[in-house]
């Protein structure tokens, strides 16, 4: 199994959690809206800034370089919030889930893949708009620290990749190829009513069924017309004298 498509390398705090034989299967940073709140508060403490300066008198805007005071602090947070966000990851590999935090504390969270007993799929309605979802793993033990999964980019594709490798590994390779090429979808089967086209083969554990060999052919009898007798002329065979 390789990467998908929207699969970047990892940098190397990523790398130094994944083993050498470990295929990734998907590595994403969350969403990008969670960092909506200290985008629009420092974006308003600017505007803010910048419209008390325009209202005062021009002789006094010197003595008022304090009103960007605001816009400095939250934009000092605004950009380790962002180096946090760089920091988060959630990955999936052959072997196991990760899920890493922090950006000076780092934090990884770890739970193998035979653990997973089922995965459940929410979507706000702001979720649905932005493109963004949380993943609910459950498992058949206690509770673990990956039994939720918050601002997941690209959901749906993601979702069903994942039920697909945990759930389904006949369809792992097949979803893969289907996000690696978007334009590329699989053709329906024709159904059994429709007249056009052979029906599908049979599947038998997992492979096609032997197709049976064609039935021996008969050749008609020569049809006799009734009431007549056909007879044959003896033979003679020369005698001797």
């Amino acid at each position: 199994m390789s990467a998908t498509a929207d699969f970047v390398v990892p940098n190397r705090a990523l790398q130094r959690y994944i083993l050498a034989d470990e295929k990734i299967i998907i590595a994403t940073h969350r969403h990008w809206s969670m960092l909506w709140e200290p985008l629009l508060t420092t974006a308003g403490a600017f505007v803010l800034a910048l419209a008390l300066l325009v209202a005062v008198d021009p002789d006094v805007r010197n003595d008022m370089g304090w009103v960007w005071l605001p816009f400095v602090v939250l934009g000092g947070r605004l950009l380790y919030k962002w180096l946090e966000w760089r920091g988060r990851w959630f990955v999936l590999t052959d072997r196991r889930l990760l899920v890493l935090d922090g950006f000076l504390i780092h934090r990884v969270a770890m739970m193998p893949t035979e653990k997973v007993t089922d995965l459940g799929y929410e979507r706000t309605p702001m979720g649905q708009l932005l493109g963004y979802g949380t993943f609910i793993f459950e498992t058949a033990g206690q509770d673990q620290s990956l039994d939720r999964v918050t601002w997941i980019p690209r959901p749906d594709s993601r979702y069903r990749l994942i039920i697909a490798w945990l759930f389904h590994p006949d369809a792992a390779d097949a979803e893969a190829a289907a996000q690696a090429n978007p334009d590329i979808r699989p053709q329906a089967m024709p159904s059994a009513d429709s007249p056009s086209g052979p029906p599908p083969p049979r599947v038998w554990r997992g492979r096609a069924a032997p197709t049976p060999p064609p039935a021996a052919t008969t050749q008609p009898r020569p049809s006799v017309t009734p009431g007549r007798m056909v007879t044959r002329a003896p033979t003679h065979t020369p005698s001797s004298i």
